[in-house]
């Protein structure tokens, strides 16, 4: 699965420059939080930024899984490593709901971040807040790992592979 390889391509990124077109309140589990603020330092973006570009790339990954694809880490040694994204948010939680922090948010989306949702909860039927969560988490794993050159791609069953390439 080296760089020799052909594959496919998913791009996220794009368009014209977003516009701010919705305000929502979501309730942040702890792992959320602290994903929103290692993002935020990071990258340098701002918790409004970090909350669209989270929605965007876990919407990219999530309609590569929902169409079957298994989601996988390639680095420069040659190690591939498959990654397993629960599809239920509540599976996030590592205590019991009851017992789970929770930091109250105003996340700021774009159109961008608006659509990603959308199409999100349309395929899964998930809440703003569980979408948020999940999108934060999933975008911190993967940014994370990008420090260490990971690339990611997809394995579908028929054997095809598709590359993500995100900025």
């Amino acid at each position: 699965m080296g760089t020799d390889d052909k594959t496919d391509i998913v791009k996220v990124a794009g368009r014209t420059p977003p516009t701010v077109t919705e305000r929502v309140v979501v309730g942040l589990v702890s792992e959320a939080a602290y994903a929103r603020d290692r993002l935020k330092a990071r990258t340098g973006l701002n918790a409004a930024d970090v909350n669209n570009r989270a929605l965007q790339l876990y919407d990219a990954i999530d309609e590569e899984l929902y169409a079957g694809a298994e989601l996988l880490l390639e680095y420069p040694s040659g190690r591939v490593a498959a990654v397993r994204i629960t599809v239920d948010p509540k599976d996030l939680r590592s205590d019991p709901p009851a017992a789970v922090s929770v930091l109250n948010a105003t996340a700021t989306l774009t159109d961008w971040g608006v659509e990603a949702r959308g199409r999100i909860a349309a395929r899964r039927g998930f809440s703003n807040t569980d979408i948020l969560n999940q999108a934060l988490q999933v975008y911190d794993r993967i940014d994370e790992e990008r420090k260490f050159g990971a690339t990611v791609r997809f394995r579908y069953p028929d054997g095809s592979i598709k590359t993500m390439i995100y900025k």
